[in-house]
């Protein structure tokens, strides 16, 4: 059974505004601390089917090379093959599989 909502106004294709939108992160680190982040170069498209949800989708796409964690050696680190090979990969993708 399809689910039925009463948004069917919302109901379109959106883009993310990079002067109103943050993706940050927080990540442990030792297990004592927390290292607090963000990206700065990205894309992101959600496509709201306001009366079939479940059909709804969203799609974010992040260059590596723009990691900021207010430590320029911490965020070379973070860019090397140890974590991010931004040389192999050089963009992160997110699309999101189901809407529920």
């Amino acid at each position: 059974m399809t689910a039925t909502t009463q948004y069917p106004r919302l109901t379109g294709t959106y883009e993310l505004d990079p002067a109103h939108t943050r993706l940050g992160f927080v990540a442990r680190h030792a297990m004592i601390t927390k290292v607090r982040g963000a990206f700065s170069e990205f894309t992101g498209t959600a496509r709201i089917d306001g009366d079939h949800p479940e059909r709804s989708g969203v799609t974010v796409t992040i260059k590596a090379t723009s990691i900021d964690t207010r430590n320029a050696d911490r965020d070379a680190h973070l860019r090397s093959n140890d974590f991010l090979k931004m040389d192999e990969y050089p963009e992160i993708t997110f699309r999101s599989t189901k809407i529920e």
